[in-house]
């Protein structure tokens, strides 16, 4: 038999979980056993809180977001992630780690004051929803004021200094929050090519140069298959004689229109996706070929 004090938790969980009565059930079960804390941490995740820092999660961020579009309401979004988290964690623990995250979190409610909203939306992530800037201040410059306070040492982590990438998408008229959310974690993924600390805003480029990475990542094996790439070389001289010692291999995509795809557009996403290893080996057998067929001539 529960004693009143379980049986008023019991009835808290039950409301606060309405589409999850066996987490309900379970946590009565725990709290019965006296497992307070663990009961207490089940509660947090389904009602969507984050445990360390007490910022609402993702769960709760999608559901606001939802609610904001039923309002036709604009939103704008900042994504902030700390790189090297776990380089810190590495060094120091991941206590230390966690204590940083707290310190982090700290850091941004104060950024958005009362103007705003933070969520930890997983391990190394943050969101904020704000709904206004300071006097004549731009995204671009709210970005690099937000840069520069968590640029500055943890006090929690030994002063640690934590690098940040940063994605946004400044409020437009007409484009739904979670579109809006979409389209920060697009820019996010651009700051996240970088290593050192940066910050990316959302705009149509980003979103072209995203399609066409798709793109070419769908039709690269395609073209490896199909005989569609082309070696060209550039002569090696030497300057001295003018003699010609050697050439450079240089890999050309010639479409089915006649223009070509750009080896800078082409070779990273060959690198990121692994495609890289089998169109280098082309290149090779390629090379060596063409190479023997001169001899013989």
């Amino acid at each position: 038999m529960l004693d009143p004090a379980s049986r008023m938790t019991r009835s808290f969980v039950e409301y606060m979980t309405s589409d999850a009565v066996l987490i309900g059930a379970q946590v009565e079960h725990m709290i019965g056993l006296g497992l307070v804390t663990t009961a207490l941490a089940m509660v947090t995740k389904v009602v969507g809180v984050d445990g360390l820092t007490g910022l609402g999660n993702v769960r709760v961020l999608v559901t606001e977001l939802h609610r904001a579009k039923a309002r036709d309401r604009g939103a704008s979004i900042i994504l902030v992630r700390a790189a090297n988290l776990h380089d810190l964690a590495n060094l120091f623990g991941a206590a230390t780690a966690n204590k940083a995250i707290v310190e982090v979190a700290g850091r941004l409610t104060a950024f958005v004051g009362q103007w705003g909203k933070v969520w930890r939306i997983d391990e190394t992530t943050f969101a904020i929803n704000h709904h206004g800037l300071g006097p004549g201040e731009t995204i671009v410059k709210a970005m690099d004021r937000l840069q520069r306070g968590l640029a500055e040492p943890l006090e929690s982590a030994n002063r640690f200094c934590l690098t940040f990438q940063l994605g946004s998408m400044p409020t437009e008229p007409h484009v739904d929050p979670l579109e809006a959310y979409r389209r920060a974690h697009l820019a996010l993924s651009h700051a996240r090519s970088d290593v050192e600390g940066r910050s990316v805003v959302y705009s149509q480029a980003l979103a072209d140069d995203a399609q066409l990475a798709l793109a070419i990542e769908r039709n690269l094996p395609i073209a490896l298959e199909n005989g569609e790439f082309e070696l060209v070389y550039q002569p090696i001289v030497a300057l001295g004689t003018g003699e010609i010692v050697g050439a450079e291999a240089l890999i050309r995509w010639p479409s089915r229109q006649g223009d070509q795809t750009s080896p800078a557009s082409f070779m990273p996403v060959a690198e990121a996706t692994g495609q890289i290893v089998p169109i280098g080996a082309w290149v090779i057998k390629r090379a060596a070929d063409d190479q023997l067929h001169w001899r013989e001539q």
